[in-house]
This record gives structure tokens, C-alpha cells and sequence, in this order.
């Protein structure tokens, strides 16, 4: 009798967890999986018009010596939009869109990309520099990169010195836009290269590229967040909120330049029929 209080003591508290505790935590799991905010994949944006990378030098070339850098007194606007299959590991900077002077001493020029270390996570990094080697590269704050979801990246030059990094993605239904930093700069990037998108230099990207756009414009800081959010909400066509010659680039996945400069834009890799070696350029490391 003894022994059997004892097995009833031991037990009651594993019988009454078993019975009301538990089940009561599971619900609450389940509820708070399906309730949680989730990063939602919006493939629909683009129709079938993005462009997949997946090898070594796979990328998007424009071909125009002046065009798309930026300009003196107009701000500029560079939107991006890609989707990664493989998150950058420890130590690694893949880096998404250049047009700088790769064989110059300076390299003037502009370039875009995605760092990852393991004490800060996944953050922007900007190159930004001019031909008297004013500028470097300009590391803002962090990203939560989510594999197979697609990011907006804006990069903004304005009133001819605050050079910032944004990033746009849908939560819940709800579009999300965050400055995650600026810098003061002096440095106007001037460079000759073409401009590319996609696997460049060493590190290799691994995704889709959507929409890429360049603005030039005036007086677009104090609306700038009006300007990312109708990027946003139109990437498939060019927002009435620009007039004409404000667009300066426009381009969903490659198919075409929407804007009126009409730029031809050249697939390249492996299954592209491009292969001309004059149009392709060395990549090196900045």
C-alpha cells in the first residue's frame, strides 16, 4: 500500500502535465506558428520576368559609359530587387551590382552588396567613390535575410551628400521599408564601366534578379519614402509618380528597358547567346 502511494505521488505530476499542461502548450505553439509575423513571398510581382543566377558570371550587362551614373545637383535612386537561393556565409561579400573602373588606379564608381560576419548577421555595403579616391566602401546596419523571399534594396544619393541604404519586403500583408543608415559623402562616382547585375567578381551570387531602376531627379529626399513604397507597389511597370525624363533605367529581370533611353540589356552566361569577348569584362575584387 505504502509503495503504491508512492507510485501515485511520482505520477500525478506527470499524468496532470501529460493531461492538461501539455496539450494547453502545443495549442499555443500551433496558434503562435500561424499568428507569428512572416516575410511573404510575392513571386506574382514579377510574372515570369526575373532572371535566375546560378552560375559563376551570370549577370545583367547595360553598356553605357555616362548615362547611369549619378549626376551633379539630381539625386539618384538606384532600386534593386533580388531573391537568394544560398545566404552568404560567414566572412563573405557577394556582391550584387557594380559600375565602377575595374582596371583604373581609384576604381571610380558605384557598387552594391550583401556581407555577412557572424557577430552583426547579413548587412548592405556600398561602394562609393570618385576619380580623386574620395569615397570607399559604406557598411550600414543589418538585414533579416530570409532564403526564397525577395528584398528590395534602394540606395539614395541626395542633395549631393547623403548617400543611404533601404530595404523594402513585405510583412503580413503590409509593406515594411527601413532606413538602416547614411552617410555624409563628398564623392560623385563618375565612371566608364558598363553596368552590371548579378554573379560578379569572386563571390557568387545564387538567386533572382527582378526589377532594377535608376532615378534621377531633384528634391526627392523629403518624399523618398513615398518614392520606395511606388517602387515597390509597381515593379512591373514605371510609377506615375516619376515624369519621363526622371527615369533613367528600368528593367524587370533584363527583358527591356521601359524608360525612354531604351538601353539594350545583354544576358550573360552560360546559355546566353552572347558571346562576344568584347562584352565581356575582367572582374576584379574592389
Amino acid at each position: 500500500m505504502e509503495k503504491s502511494n508512492k507510485l501515485k505521488k511520482i505520477l500525478s505530476p506527470i499524468i496532470f502535465v501529460l493531461t492538461f499542461v501539455l496539450p494547453v502548450l502545443i495549442f499555443y505553439g500551433i496558434i503562435k506558428f500561424f499568428t507569428s509575423p512572416k516575410i511573404e513571398i510575392k513571386e506574382s510581382k514579377f510574372g515570369k520576368k526575373t532572371f535566375s543566377v546560378k552560375l559563376p558570371g551570370e549577370s545583367l550587362r547595360v553598356f553605357d559609359e555616362d548615362l547611369l551614373n549619378p549626376k551633379e545637383n539630381k539625386d539618384f535612386i538606384l532600386t534593386s530587387w533580388f531573391k537568394f537561393r544560398k545566404l552568404p556565409k560567414d566572412g563573405e561579400k557577394v556582391i550584387l551590382i557594380t559600375k565602377y573602373d575595374a582596371t583604373t588606379a581609384y576604381k571610380q564608381g558605384y557598387a552594391l552588396a550583401i556581407e555577412k560576419n557572424s557577430s552583426t548577421g547579413f548587412r548592405g555595403s556600398v561602394f562609393w567613390q570618385d576619380i580623386n579616391n574620395n569615397g570607399r566602401w559604406y557598411t550600414f546596419g543589418e538585414i533579416p535575410l530570409v532564403p526564397g523571399t525577395w528584398f528590395m534594396f534602394t540606395v539614395s544619393f541626395t542633395s549631393n551628400k547623403h548617400l543611404a541604404f533601404h530595404y523594402t519586403y513585405e510583412l503580413n500583408n503590409e509593406v515594411v521599408t527601413k532606413l538602416i543608415g547614411a552617410y555624409k559623402v563628398s564623392a560623385l562616382p563618375a565612371s566608364k564601366s558598363s553596368f552590371r547585375v548579378g554573379s560578379l567578381i569572386t563571390q557568387l551570387f545564387d538567386g533572382r534578379v527582378g526589377t532594377i531602376s535608376i532615378i534621377n531627379s531633384s528634391n526627392t529626399e523629403k518624399n523618398l519614402e513615398d518614392l520606395i513604397k511606388a517602387n515597390f507597389d509597381s515593379p512591373q511597370n514605371i510609377p506615375s509618380i516619376y515624369k519621363d525624363d526622371e527615369v533613367i533605367f528600368w528593367t524587370v529581370g533584363g527583358e527591356n528597358d521601359l524608360s525612354k533611353n531604351s538601353l539594350k540589356v545583354l544576358k550573360v552566361g552560360k546559355s546566353s547567346k552572347a558571346k562576344n569577348k568584347n562584352d565581356i569584362e575582367q572582374d576584379s575584387e574592389i
